[in-house]
């Protein structure tokens, strides 16, 4: 089961949690959404959407791009435990 795309990252050693597909593509959709928002300078906007991404699936890609909105805000502590976040997760990413 260690090899199953469908578990989040975050749940080795712990008890897993099988993703529904679904619930995956929403996640990247939300993502999406949050990107283009982050790029039109509506960083609260793009947090909350990133935010929403997270709770369905969480990603170091996506911590990392709420790091950056955060940042763009001047919310560095928020920033900072995202990038925590997105390493933890992936420490390859980025």
């Amino acid at each position: 089961m260690d090899g199953d795309p469908s578990i989040h990252p975050e749940q080795k050693g712990k008890r897993r949690k099988v993703m529904n597909p679904r619930m995956r593509l929403e996640a990247e959709e939300l993502c999406q959404m949050a990107l283009r928002y982050q790029e039109a300078g509506e960083f609260d906007t793009a947090i909350e959407f990133y935010r929403r991404s997270i709770e369905l699936y969480p990603t170091a890609e996506t911590y990392t791009r709420l790091a950056w909105s955060y940042a763009c805000q001047e919310c560095y502590e928020e920033a900072i435990e995202a990038c925590k976040t997105a390493i933890s997760l992936d420490p390859e990413c980025g």
